[in-house]
């Protein structure tokens, strides 16, 4: 940290933090969990500081549900925080990217992408049995715009793009 010129340059590392930890997911009391591990660097002047780095996510659960690993990466530059994230779960692959602003209400946008969904492996605790020779795959998005401090009026689309059912071994 240089105060005379009125820069800074901080590297930070985060190992093995509890997700569970996360004041948000405290406060809303979500049964989120799992590790988290996280490397950044924030570079610039004083009065505007610019962060990027990237995150690694290991054995992501909520609620019931095994979610996986991912990755990532998140950027804070002026009023806007940016990030990405990649899950790989044994029901199928999610990826998230969302845009935040600090202004009040934190306006933003959030996009969420999953393919290879299978419906079976998610529903198979609660499935008929006849239902075990059944999987599918499917592919979609959901988008969101509105304001991240409360989810309530947040403006949400989705679709699917793409499905795939197999019975036995006939698809």
């Amino acid at each position: 940290i240089d105060p005379d010129a009125g820069r800074l340059q901080l590297e930070t590392r985060l190992k093995d933090y509890s997700i569970g930890e996360i004041r948000a997911f405290k406060e809303n009391a979500l049964p989120v969990r799992g590790s988290l591990n996280a490397s950044g660097m924030l570079d610039g002047m004083l009065e505007a500081p610019v962060f990027r780095g990237t995150f690694e996510l290991r054995k992501l659960g909520y609620d019931t549900w095994e979610l996986g690993n991912g990755n990532g990466n998140v950027e804070f530059e002026g009023k806007s925080l940016r990030g990405k994230a990649r899950i790989h779960t044994d029901f199928g692959d999610i990826s998230v990217k969302a845009e935040v602003s600090v202004d009040a209400g934190y306006p933003g946008s959030i996009s969420l992408n999953f393919n290879n969904l299978n419906l079976q492996e998610i529903v198979s605790r609660k499935a008929p049995p006849y239902l075990n020779v059944i999987s599918t795959e499917l592919e979609g998005k959901i988008e969101g715009e509105g304001n991240f401090g409360d989810w309530s009026g947040m403006e949400l689309r989705g679709e699917v793009v793409g499905a795939r059912f197999k019975i036995h071994d006939f698809e």
